[in-house]
């Protein structure tokens, strides 16, 4: 009992945590997180920014490198999800205001793959975390936006700053009527004045393009323009053009300001300058200058664009090759100097090429070719599907597009070069030359059953195909005879001849379940009197159809006995039981009655 008594006391002794001591250090607890949070969160801030902003930044040079590479840009699907974060937020402009004063802009998921590119975000589709672009700025926005800064934000103007804000400027640049100067046989000045009352003038692109192309290329104004610019006048070379004769370009000027509204120019023409030389007031034609039969101009390949023509040169008196592009004849003053290096090329069947020798002073006469060789239309491909064994006909023709008939070609330039046959429509690598005619008959045998492509390629390089089908041709069937037959101890079964396309098989009737096994090469035989029904057909190789089962019975009948001898001997009466004597017989069991 004592003892009991010691350990309670000794339990009531022992000191614990105090609820002062409790207090004290859940207060330094809260103080050390909270001080760690402050920290953190500039740290957390600096690292958003930055990954965003690095992002945007990379995306932005890569998309403009891809474009100017493909004239596409990377996009997957159009964009359909929702942007009533960026529409519905007072802070942020309306992302539909930033399509560039043109309202069929589309926006579409950015081809980051396409880029190349390995980015801190926009790489879950599920979750919305991608990045989109605008199809007529090639903005790229992120939907989502990223929160920094006290504020979110969606994409980067063009000093790669967050834009966020109230943003009220709406109104697209003025963009006078550029002006050309400096003009000279392969470059040109283009100057320009742009006014913006808003957000200001941020950035100038020229776009050029030779008449008669489809593609313009562009070139940005290399001042650096300071911000709050709202009045700007620019000049920029348009250089290092190909020369020939009257090119013609067309240019106008983008300018965008600071919130990315656009304004263009209109568009207007520029001529470059040629070295004429233009016959002298009061000279005459000499003859002695008139070209020479052996020097003939000719061309330097029948084309799909353009022929480039080349002219004679007399090397021998130094006179020099001029020319003129023209349909109605040569006009006084529009001579140019031929250039071997550069020479004179039509990009349409009808124009005529007028040339003539010159001293700078008197012209010899004038001589001229007209270009038909332009060639845009591909081969014409006539074949159609046949049944294995069929010869495949092939005729291919060579025809004139709109052009070459109303320049009156005969058509003796438009032939067929080349052709091929494949077994994928892929363009081939390797091609069958031809004889020089308009159209190529052709008979091939021995195709096996699949899908063929035959192509033509015309001397222009215009390239067509077609595809054919060679199909499964017909099995034919087998004769089968089966003679009844005696039942004699051994198998007996059917006979086939003939029968082409494939592999004999057959099969059995299985009485008892009522169904037909199934298809084998092995022959089916019967041994006992009775009947078993089999089926025989040609099973088609790959080249021919399976025939129509012909359906036969086997039959063995019973064979007939022999009746034993029986034999009796009368006995007296012994008291035991007598019979007869059997022997022989076959076919059976003796039996008695």
């Amino acid at each position: 009992m004592k003892k009991a008594v010691k350990n309670l006391n000794l339990i009531k002794n022992k000191k614990g945590v105090t609820l002062t001591t409790l207090v004290i250090t859940v207060v330094v607890l809260i103080i050390l997180s909270f001080t760690i949070v402050v920290n953190f969160g500039p740290y957390r801030n600096e690292k958003i920014r930055t990954e965003f902003q690095t992002d945007l930044h990379t995306l932005k040079e890569a998309v403009d490198q891809y474009y100017a590479r493909t004239g596409q840009i990377p996009k997957l699907e159009e964009y359909t999800g929702d942007l009533s974060n960026i529409i519905n937020d007072s802070n942020v402009q309306n992302i539909n205001d930033r399509k560039d004063n043109n309202e069929n802009a589309t926006y579409y998921i950015v081809d980051v793959d396409a880029l190349g590119l390995e980015l801190n975000y926009g790489k879950d589709a599920s979750k919305n975390d991608v990045y989109i672009i605008n199809s007529q700025s090639h903005t790229v926005y992120y939907p989502e936006g990223k929160e920094y800064d006290g504020g979110v934000h969606y994409r980067l103007d063009e000093t790669f700053t967050a834009v966020r804000g109230n943003v009220a400027d709406k109104t697209a640049p003025t963009v006078n009527k550029p002006i050309a100067s400096n003009i000279t046989t392969n470059s040109f000045k283009i100057n320009v004045v742009a006014v913006d009352e808003g957000s200001g003038i941020d950035s100038i692109i020229y776009y050029y393009k030779k008449k008669g192309e489809s593609t313009y290329k562009s070139t940005k104004d290399p001042s650096n323009i300071p911000d709050g610019t709202t009045e700007y006048e620019g000049t920029t070379t348009i250089g290092n053009l190909p020369s020939g004769a009257n090119e013609e370009y067309e240019v106008y000027v983008v300018v965008y300001d600071k919130n990315g509204n656009k304004g263009e120019s209109p568009k207007i023409t520029v001529t470059l300058e040629r070295v004429l030389i233009a016959k002298a007031e009061g000279a005459t034609t000499d003859p002695d200058r008139t070209l020479k039969e052996e020097s003939e101009a000719g061309w330097a390949n029948i084309n799909r664009e353009k022929v480039i023509v080349t002219l004679p040169i007399d090397s021998e008196s130094g006179y020099e090759t001029v020319y003129q592009i023209g349909t109605n004849g040569p006009e006084e003053g529009k001579w140019v100097k031929y250039d071997p290096s550069n020479k004179p090329y039509a990009t349409e069947n009808g124009k005529t090429i007028y040339y003539a020798y010159t001293d700078g002073t008197n012209m010899g006469p004038y001589n001229s070719i007209t270009i038909d060789n332009i060639d845009r239309i591909p081969p014409d491909i006539d074949a159609n599907d046949i049944v294995y064994g069929q010869k495949l006909e092939i005729t291919i023709r060579d025809i004139l597009d709109s052009h070459d008939i109303a320049s009156g070609v005969s058509g003796w330039q438009h032939q067929v070069k080349e052709w091929q046959i494949t077994t994928e429509p892929t363009e081939p690598t390797t091609w069958n030359e031809v004889p020089v005619k308009l159209s190529l008959p052709r008979t091939l045998e021995g195709l096996d059953v699949g899908t063929y492509y035959i192509w033509a390629r015309d001397l222009a390089g215009n390239v067509s195909y077609k595809e054919i089908n060679v199909t499964k041709a017909n099995s034919t069937n087998p004769t089968v005879t089966s003679e009844e037959k005696p039942y004699d101890g051994q198998p007996h079964t059917v006979t086939v001849t003939g029968g082409e396309g494939g592999t004999v098989q057959y099969r059995v009737y299985d009485e008892e379940t009522q169904t037909w096994g199934e298809w084998t090469t092995e022959k089916p035989s019967r041994t006992e009197a009775g009947e078993t029904k089999i089926q025989v057909k040609i099973k088609g190789d790959d080249n021919h159809e399976d025939t129509t089962p012909i359906d036969v019975t086997i039959k063995v009948t019973k064979a007939t006995s022999t009746n034993p001898t029986v034999t009796s001997e009368e006995k007296p009466y012994d008291g035991k039981p007598h019979t007869v004597t059997v022997t022989g017989g076959e076919g059976g069991t003796v039996q008695y009655r």
